[in-house]
């Protein structure tokens, strides 16, 4: 079973590696634009990703469950 944690941990890593794919592509494409691919395409998708984890990191934990406590 996958928690809500590892599905958004999986998600974000998908938006970095297709960041890391478009880096590569816009290293081998000989064109102004190939720039503006990286700067925009790539670098967006690895600070999606990026943030993605961060934030699931944050919310989808929530606040720790305390046990009731025995009465003696």
């Amino acid at each position: 079973m996958i928690t809500p944690i590892e599905r958004r941990i999986r998600l974000a890593s998908l938006f970095v590696i297709a960041g890391l794919l478009v880096e590569a592509v816009s290293f081998f494409w000989k064109s102004p634009l190939s720039f503006f691919l990286f700067l925009f395409g790539a670098c967006g998708l690895a600070a999606a990703g990026i943030v993605l984890f961060l934030v699931s990191l944050i919310t989808v934990g929530g606040a720790p469950t305390q046990e009731p406590r025995k009465s003696s």
